[in-house]
């Protein structure tokens, strides 16, 4: 294994293998782990006086840190950080593991945005904790076809489809009302320029050629093109499974499953997150403030971009306590992930 500096002496592989056992124990009990336990687990074949003194040494150095007097030790953030960049051993979800999810996510799928549902309802599944998704960004995906349905006097439907399989809907409000035959025309003609034109460079065509109704077709057009307009603060992420976070001790105060949650029903912070690491190449790791930032410290966030025809256009990722099972959940965000990149 290679060495990598800390704030002080440079880890030793004895250092490792024992930080490696404090964290999978820690992972799997919630408990602080002592350095017997360690001896009788790790299979490394030292004494327990000589992995407390190691102990020890990792928790002077911020690697560990002891919860309560005469308790074992539990890892520091900085701790689960190195242990995820340094000692984590990848692997991948079993083919019989890939075919179920492949089968739970594509059998009879409506269209990609149920294939995004069906996804974070899988990951939350199998992973016990909440999952997320971005659908894809509308200027990622080329609109091919709109429709505009006049839901009463004044209020128009605007349904938006892209090549992706996204289907947007939002609502406008007009000041008359248009004869249902009119709105279909209009749907009709933009969807057929649609075929020849990218949406940004109808708009200007569309308008010339259409002054009586130029008004009415500025605010279709506007949301047809960009569906999520006026939304910013809810627009494009999924979630599911926020309850199975109420399973873990780390989140069993009000408080801090209130901020979690929070973040969840604002989502501001989620699609910031999502979007940033759209632009990451590999997987990643985000744990406490890193992630969720300072309202959910005691979080861990799993991340991976989605792409179309080697683009980035969304991310999906894992949620859940800084104690997570890092290596399953990385395997299944990773297959997940690419299963989309190659379905959308």
């Amino acid at each position: 294994m290679a060495n990598v500096k800390s704030s002080g002496r440079t880890l030793t592989e004895r250092d490792e293998a024992i930080l490696r056992s404090v964290v999978q124990t820690y992972v799997a009990t919630a408990d602080p782990v002592g350095s017997r336990t360690v001896a009788r687990y790790s299979g490394l074949g030292l004494s327990p006086a000589t992995i407390r003194n190691c102990m020890a040494d990792l928790e002077e150095e911020g690697y560990l840190y002891q919860p309560h007097t005469s308790a074992g030790r539990v890892p520091s953030h900085m701790g689960l950080k190195y242990y995820v960049e340094h000692l984590l051993q990848r692997t991948e979800l079993s083919r019989e593991e890939q075919q179920s999810i492949e089968a739970a996510i594509l059998s009879n799928a409506s269209d990609f945005e149920d294939m995004l549902k069906r996804a974070v309802h899988i990951m939350a599944t199998w992973s016990g904790n909440a999952a997320i998704v971005t659908t894809p960004k509308v200027d990622a995906s080329r609109l091919i076809h709109v429709d505009f349905v006049q839901v009463k006097p004044g209020t128009i439907l605007v349904i938006a489809v892209t090549d992706s399989g996204s289907v947007h809907h939002s609502l406008i409000q007009i000041d008359r009302e248009m004869p249902a035959n009119r709105l279909r025309e209009l749907a009709e003609t933009v969807s057929a320029y649609l075929e020849r034109m990218a949406p940004e460079e109808l708009r200007d065509e569309l308008l010339e050629s259409m002054e009586e109704d130029r008004k009415v077709l500025e605010l279709l057009l506007s949301r047809a093109i960009s569906p999520a307009a006026g939304n910013e603060s809810s627009k494009d992420v999924i979630i599911d499974g926020h309850l199975n976070l109420l399973d873990y001790p780390e989140f069993s105060n009000i408080p801090s499953i209130r901020a979690i949650f929070e973040a969840f029903e604002e989502k501001k912070v989620l699609v910031a997150l999502l979007e940033k690491c759209m632009t990451m190449d590999n997987t990643s790791i985000l744990i406490g403030r890193e992630g969720l930032g300072q309202s959910a410290p005691e979080s861990s966030v799993v991340i991976a971009p989605y792409r179309e025809h080697g683009t980035p256009v969304g991310s999906i990722g894992i949620v859940g306590p800084a104690r997570m099972n890092y290596n399953h959940n990385v395997a299944l965000v990773e297959y997940v992930s690419g299963l989309l990149s190659r379905e959308i």
